[in-house]
């Protein structure tokens, strides 16, 4: 087996070290109830209810710090394999920096320039991963691109901060009667995650009654946010990056780097 390809299996293996650390961490955080919900009523309107946000926790900076391990995992399994292309096509010490390009004319650009000194059916591989041929989603929302995106901001220029979103909001009415009633609210679009932030206005629904518990609870979820406005859910996405990183790119340059001292 090649070393490049070695190499890159042992970059995945981090890069799965490092996602499996996160998802434990993020894991802990939840146990820990960082958010509840309580009720607060208008004095002068007693059916008149406005829920709201106590924050018992926020999430670490460390999140973030670990994410950027794993996208540079990933992200070194390209230039890997880009450097062992180079190699191959007598430049070892050319750009080595694997293209992931949201527009077609940015390939093309690439493949005319610092690209046309390798093989032509190398080129086709790469412009098979591509996030402008993804068929599941706009390029913008491809794996690789996020990847590129997140990755180069965490390499050059900041930690990428982990934020909380609640997810669902519930609202159970229980009367003296024994009866109950649920509402589900519609989640803040911008909800600003502070103490005391509303998160829901309700009315208590009339009725025959003399004395009804409120009792609000919520689902939250973990994201992270890029400075240029990228707002990436945890598991979804990273399990994206993990996967296109070792399933598409990787799986199919394998068969070329077996070939490659």
């Amino acid at each position: 087996m090649s070393r490049t390809l070695d190499e890159c299996q042992l970059k995945v293996v981090r890069a799965e070290k490092h996602l499996n650390e996160l998802s434990a961490e993020v894991e802990r955080f939840f146990k820990g109830e960082p958010y509840t919900l309580f009720d607060e009523r208008n004095p002068d309107d007693p059916g008149d209810i406005r829920i709201r946000l106590r924050v018992n926790d926020e999430p670490s900076p460390y999140l973030g710090a670990i994410l950027g391990d794993f996208l540079q995992n990933c992200r070194s399994v390209l230039d890997y394999i880009q450097t062992a292309l180079d190699t191959a096509a007598g430049r070892p010490k050319a750009r080595n920096y694997f293209p992931v390009c949201e527009d077609p004319q940015d390939f093309e650009n690439a493949a005319t320039g610092y690209l046309s000194r390798l093989d032509a059916n190398h080129v086709t591989l790469m412009k098979s991963v591509q996030p402008f041929e993804w068929t599941y989603g706009s390029p913008a929302e491809h794996p690789g691109a996020i990847l590129h995106r997140l990755n180069r901001v965490d390499k050059h220029r900041s930690i990428t901060p982990a934020v909380m979103n609640p997810k669902t909001i519930q609202i159970a009415f229980v009367y003296d009667d024994g009866r109950h009633s649920l509402q589900t609210c519609p989640t803040p679009f911008d909800l600003k995650m502070k103490d005391g932030a509303q998160v829901a206005h309700v009315r208590i629904p009339e009725g025959p009654y003399t004395k009804v518990d409120v009792k609000p609870s919520a689902s939250f979820y973990l994201e992270f946010t890029g400075d240029d406005g990228d707002v990436i859910p945890f598991q979804a996405v990273t399990k994206r990056i993990f996967n296109w990183t070792r399933d598409e790119v990787l799986a199919r340059f394998a068969p070329v780097l077996r070939q490659m001292p």
